[in-house]
């Protein structure tokens, strides 16, 4: 009963505040979903998590690679759950796909991250261009990120190059249609 008091003072919360979205803090995982009732295509959402025992915590989701982001009336994961209780979410930050935002843009690790992506992707499609299959595979198996390539290196191994060369394809395209 509790849980279902702290959702609806959420959703409360957020429709009070016109925001565009409704979250929803999952009792058993503590995720936090998010209902995008703006009408507007959502590319990335920064919350404050709060609860017992959990100092304050910066959360999200980046959407700006995936064609479509969090689609309008789509639900969509806004944060993995965090391992401890979670009894808020607030809304800090929203950016929209055609460069609008609700909040205050933060300066955090989401941005960094996103730019990080955007110049392995660029690298990677200029592999391909100059050097195709090859090119890429050298690339992701030779760049130094770690985080990034190795993702790569896994998708190579376990669907081929030809699944890399899509994905990159595909998230450049997106990072394409919208503003950073």
């Amino acid at each position: 009963m509790k849980h279902l008091m702290v959702i609806l003072v959420a959703i409360a919360s957020a429709l009070a505040q016109k925001a565009p979205v409704a979250l929803t803090i999952d009792p058993n995982d503590y995720s936090v979903t998010a209902e995008n009732i703006s009408g507007k295509e959502i590319v990335m959402i920064s919350l404050v998590l709060s609860g017992k025992g959990l100092p304050d915590r910066v959360s999200g989701h980046d959407w700006y690679f995936k064609q479509g982001g969090c689609a309008a009336g789509e639900l969509c994961l806004a944060s993995h759950g965090v391992g401890q209780r979670v009894d808020s979410a607030a809304i800090t930050y929203i950016q929209f796909a055609d460069g609008s935002s609700f909040g205050d843009r933060p300066d955090d690790f989401a941005l960094k991250l996103r730019a990080e992506y955007l110049t392995f992707y660029k690298n990677a499609s200029a592999a391909y261009q100059s050097d195709g299959e090859t090119g890429l595979s050298k690339y992701i198996n030779t760049t130094t990120d770690s985080h990034i390539s190795k993702r790569y290196q896994r998708i190579e191994k376990d669907s081929g190059i030809g699944a890399v060369v899509s994905q990159v394809q595909s998230h450049l395209a997106a990072a394409n249609s919208r503003p950073f």
